[in-house]
């Protein structure tokens, strides 16, 4: 049939139904009410959750939309864009819960002390989900190592080896001292030893008259009366300052003796804590094997050498049998600020990290550093979204982004370098400030 015999086909069709010929028994009627509306029917709840795809209805952009979230790479990231209130958010959201990506799994980032430079936390990477177990045995190391230390340092042979060496020293000293006081008394003066109020012991040369030591005013008075003569006098005083040249190269002798007998003692502590500290890191590090915990403990280990009585609370050592160090109270807490970790991210289970962030402001973004009074440390450096999200996905819109000062500026240097720098930040003057400066955590 050609095309103008079809196209009069359905004019003739259209005149009969307009005049009614062609309805059903070729008779017309009025039609009921219920057939002027058309009702729906009763729907059912499906109790499906609704998909990303049921959401946009357009299968070709979220084709590319799962291509790109699909993509693992660096440089590769994923630009949505839409009219406001079309969804964009929820369709991402919604699409990466659909997808269940296999996203790899990143390890722990703990912050510790860093020995060498406070105000630089030391990075320390751990197995996934282990970064809260480390910070707990690492607290428990450090009380561990202080109960054991001074216990070492307590131990009768230790305490007898430090007496012999003090005991031979005192020794010396006197004998130096004795033989100063017997040439002072052949040229009629006596070596005089004082006790200040702060401890110490001084030392001075008095001229001695009828047996007694007095003192240069008292020579003078006797003088004076006429019960020593000018001539005794200056003798006497001539030998007196002989004789103080004298006790100053002894008491400089004496000085460098005790400060050997000292060092001689601190080299005994500090190789009996060298063992006992050897002996927990072992322990720790067959648990902990990474480079970066077996660089922190022999860091820690050459902190606590350096300053072992302060660490285990030890400060004057008396001389009687029954004890050999003045001791911190039993009470009071060890100091362990250098055992303190800061968990910075974790994985709290195997799912794929997904981080919306509403709020991009630097600090919510990047992390922050808190202020805290004394010197600053790992405790004060806490995560932002980024960190969160590493391993998995950020969710960001671009406007929050923009309008953030110093934001997008920083999120192009850490995408780029894969380094974040966890930091104070002035958006007044745009620029980092803060004395804590952790170390920066590779982030993907």
């Amino acid at each position: 049939m050609s095309a103008p015999q079809r196209r009069g086909d359905r004019s003739r069709r259209l005149v009969k139904a307009r005049s009614g010929r062609g309805s059903r028994g070729g008779k017309s009627g009025p039609v009921p009410a219920d057939k002027l509306r058309w009702t729906c029917p009763p729907l059912e709840p499906s109790g499906k959750t609704p998909t990303a795809t049921f959401l946009v209805g357009q299968e070709r952009p979220m084709a590319a939309l799962r291509t790109g979230l699909a993509v693992h790479a660096r440089g590769y990231n994923v630009f949505v864009s839409g009219l406001m209130g079309s969804g964009r958010t929820a369709v991402v959201e919604m699409l990466l819960r659909d997808l269940q990506p296999a996203c790899q799994q990143v390890p722990d980032r703990v912050f510790v002390h860093n020995f060498r430079e406070p105000n630089r936390p030391s990075l320390v990477s751990l197995p996934s989900g282990k970064g809260p177990s480390f910070r707990d045995e690492l607290l428990e190391l450090g009380r561990v190592m202080h109960g054991a230390l001074l216990s070492a340092l307590r131990s009768r042979p230790h305490r007898m080896s430090r007496r012999v060496v003090k005991r031979a020293s005192a020794t010396r000293e006197r004998r130096i001292m004795d033989a100063l006081q017997r040439q002072a008394q052949k040229q009629g003066c006596a070596l005089v030893t004082f006790q200040a109020q702060n401890g110490t012991s001084t030392a001075d040369i008095y001229p001695v008259v009828e047996g007694e030591p007095i003192t240069l005013d008292a020579l003078s008075a006797l003088v004076f009366e006429g019960k020593v003569s000018d001539d005794d006098r200056n003798r006497v005083l001539r030998h007196r300052d002989q004789l103080v040249e004298r006790l100053d190269e002894v008491s400089e002798r004496i000085h460098e003796e005790f400060s050997r007998a000292e060092q001689e003692v601190r080299a005994m502590d500090r190789q009996l804590a060298w063992k006992v500290l050897e002996n927990h890191q072992k322990e720790f590090l067959r648990r902990w094997p990474q480079p970066e915990v077996a660089d922190w403990l022999d860091a820690a280990r050459e902190f606590i050498e350096r300053n072992l009585h302060e660490f285990v609370g030890t400060e004057v050592e008396l001389e009687d049998e029954s004890t050999a160090f003045e001791l911190m109270p039993e009470s009071a807490e060890p100091r362990l600020g250098e055992f303190q970790s800061q968990v910075v991210k974790t994985a709290f289970s195997e799912a794929c990290p997904v981080v919306i962030e509403a709020s991009p402001s630097f600090g919510n973004l990047f992390g922050t550093v808190s202020g805290s009074e004394g010197v600053p440390g790992p405790l004060q450096v806490h995560p932002g979204a980024l960190l969160r999200a590493e391993g998995g996905y950020l969710v960001l819109r671009c406007f929050d982004v923009l309008r953030e000062p110093g934001v997008w500026t920083q999120l192009k240097r850490v995408l780029q370098s894969g380094l974040l720098e966890i930091r104070d930040f002035d958006q007044g003057a745009g620029t980092h400030t803060g004395a804590l400066q952790p170390q920066a955590i590779p982030v993907d």
